[in-house]
């Protein structure tokens, strides 16, 4: 009797409870997991479509995170304080008193916003912190990432008192098709920029060999000028070369007769010698 009375007092208070006063953190918080997940995970994806490098993908991943989760906090503070404005307002106009128990918190939104968004955007930068293999890195990412899109919809549905089948497919499906378009247009535009780039540097190429022609000419000519410049100086030397074999030739034509009488003088002086020897 005791068991059925305490299943009867369970089932009353369940049917009694208001659900609906869980939808406003209730969303706050799976919005920011979700948000966080989905949208780190597609900016790694998005950058891993057109750069293979593991540290590009975690800077990236870690750079959303960090600006992800201060947008959020920023916009759930701004948007709860207006809220917190509003029905403070509605307070004093109705009552004159102030309940500041049933009013929002905007530090403690923003709070959980940005922890809910840290929470999520965790998972794709711990999948691909530790692999080095560019596919199988992305496997990875992708596989936790489908994990945790189905436990946050699972999880939300549960709190919630939904349908998880539905609630886990919509989130997961969401979550895919995300990461999908950004991979598909990063890859995309990356490829077509690629072959911008090419098409622009062999039009670049095109120009500066278009240009280089008169360049390689004018080389020539130089060339031309240098050789003409040389010739001319090998006919000097040999100019000069001619003139000085004809000086020489004169020079020792002239001194000839005076060779001959230095010779002549000194057999005369060696006979005369070997003369005074012998007497």
């Amino acid at each position: 009797m005791d068991q059925g009375r305490n299943m009867d007092i369970e089932k009353e208070s369940t049917a009694t409870f208001d659900y609906s006063k869980r939808a406003q953190w209730l969303r706050a918080a799976v919005l920011g997991a979700n948000d966080g997940l989905v949208s780190t995970a597609s900016l790694m994806m998005g950058v891993g479509a057109v750069k293979h490098d593991v540290k590009a993908m975690i800077l990236s991943g870690f750079a959303g995170m960090v600006a992800g989760a201060c947008s959020m906090a920023i916009g759930e503070f701004v948007s709860v304080y207006s809220q917190y404005d509003i029905e403070l307002a509605q307070m004093e106009r109705e009552s004159g008193e102030v309940e500041k128990e049933k009013l929002p918190s905007p530090l403690q939104a923003a709070a959980a916003s940005a922890l809910a968004f840290s929470a999520g955007a965790i998972v794709p930068l711990l999948a691909a912190a530790f692999v080095k293999e560019y596919r199988v890195r992305i496997i990875a990412v992708v596989t936790a990432v489908t994990v945790a899109l189905v436990g946050f919809g699972w999880l939300g549905a549960a709190l919630g008192k939904a349908p998880a089948v539905r609630s886990s497919a919509r989130v997961l499906f969401g979550g895919w098709l995300a990461m999908a378009v950004t991979f598909g247009l990063t890859k995309l535009i990356g490829y077509y920029a690629l072959q911008l780039g090419l098409a622009e540097v062999g039009y670049t190429g095109c120009e500066e060999e278009a240009q280089a022609e008169p360049d390689y000419e004018t080389q020539l000519m130089q060339l031309r000028d240098l050789q003409s410049l040389a010739e001319q100086r090998v006919v000097h030397l040999e100019r000069v070369s001619e003139q000085r074999l004809v000086n020489l030739e004169r020079l020792v034509g002239e001194k000839k007769p005076l060779m001959w009488a230095y010779c002549i003088c000194c057999i005369v002086v060696a006979m005369a010698v070997a003369l005074l020897y012998l007497v």
